[in-house]
């Protein structure tokens, strides 16, 4: 999904690699499981072709801003009816099953970018 989406997934693995989500816990709305970390900077929005369909990871658009993200991400648990407020961006691979059962008492204990290119992950962040 880098191809279509370059400075957003930088700007996720960049979060990732700085630990940004380690111990933050989930909130389960509507279809999704919503990580969300406050964070003192935006990303100009990219848009992806992708649908969105159960397992996405999506990223939103600042409330109040339609040109930018920050560091909000969704985890689909089901195909949504329509296309929302969000760019698509990657797709959790595994069991399923798992996120099914996550709950808004569960964190994050630490979280990895498994296969990544081997460029520097540097995103163009916008400050508020």
């Amino acid at each position: 999904f880098e191809d279509e989406t370059p400075n957003t997934v930088k700007n996720l693995v960049k979060l990732v690699e700085e630990k940004a989500f380690d111990g933050v816990k989930f909130a389960k709305v509507a279809d999704a499981l919503r990580i969300s970390k406050a964070v003192p900077f935006f990303v100009k929005i990219e848009t992806s072709s992708r649908a969105a369909k159960e397992g996405f990871l999506v990223v939103r658009k600042a409330e109040g801003r339609g040109d930018v993200a920050g560091a909000t991400f969704d985890i689909l648990l089901k195909d949504p009816a329509e296309s929302a407020e969000w760019t698509v961006i990657g797709r959790v691979k595994g069991d399923r099953a798992v996120l099914m059962g996550v709950t808004d008492q569960d964190s994050i204990q630490s979280a990895s970018v498994l296969r990544k290119r081997p460029t520097p992950y540097e995103p163009e962040r916008i400050n508020p």
